[in-house]
């Protein structure tokens, strides 16, 4: 990573420990806004893929995927990688989202939420993450964070949780990033301890259900 990026990562990241500033963000939203409009193409010629949005309130278990803006991999730092995970631990808090597994990936970030409250909103989460992270992220590198859109999978009741837990704990490995899922600094449960089980004999994946997922997630 070029040397100038660093300190800016640094400084970002040291942000979003020392100052509140996130709870404020209503002109920083506008200006993401603004900026990225000009930047990121067209969704008019996308069909909506999102479920009814009564569907993402309450009780359920989702798996998310969200991807840098052109698979950039900034995450590759470790400051920013580290900011990312500051900002989605207070999130999902926020919005009464539990974190049975997550994976910040170079290019991309792998979650699976629980609903703890009947007004946990899922999509109203994604919206302030995404909307806090992009603002801060342009203001210091002066360029988009995220894709426009994201990948959202509600889970049905044959699925288990802890299969899609270990999708997620296991993509480092698969892409040759760690030996095993512990190794790597940018998984985990945020309040749980590393399950002494192991992974499920049948893998689970994600089911690419109109092209919502490129098919190089469902190997990474």
């Amino acid at each position: 990573m070029p040397a100038p990026f660093l300190p800016a990562a640094l400084g970002l990241y040291a942000a979003a420990v020392i100052y509140t500033f996130y709870d404020n963000c209503i002109v920083g939203y506008s200006y993401w806004t603004r900026t990225d409009m000009h930047s990121i193409p067209s969704p008019r010629h996308h069909k909506n893929i999102r479920l009814d949005a009564r569907n993402y309130i309450g009780f359920g278990w989702y798996f998310l995927t969200l991807c840098t803006f052109r698979r950039e991999p900034y995450f590759r730092s470790d400051p920013i990688a580290r900011w990312i995970l500051h900002v989605l631990h207070q999130e999902s808090a926020r919005h009464a989202l539990l974190h049975r597994a997550y994976c910040v990936m170079p290019d991309h970030l792998h979650l699976l939420l629980h609903g703890t409250a009947p007004n946990a909103d899922l999509l109203q989460f994604v919206k302030t993450f995404k909307h806090k992270t992009s603002f801060r992220f342009r203001v210091h590198f002066g360029k988009s964070l995220w894709q426009t859109s994201f990948y959202d999978h509600i889970l049905r009741d044959e699925e288990t949780p802890a299969d899609v837990a270990w999708y997620i704990w296991l993509n480092p490995v698969r892409a040759g990033l760690a030996k095993k899922p512990p190794d790597y600094p940018y998984s985990g449960p945020f309040s749980l301890n590393w399950p002494s089980s192991g992974p499920p004999t049948i893998p689970w994946s994600p089911p690419a259900i109109d092209n919502r997922i490129s098919p190089s997630l469902t190997r990474a």
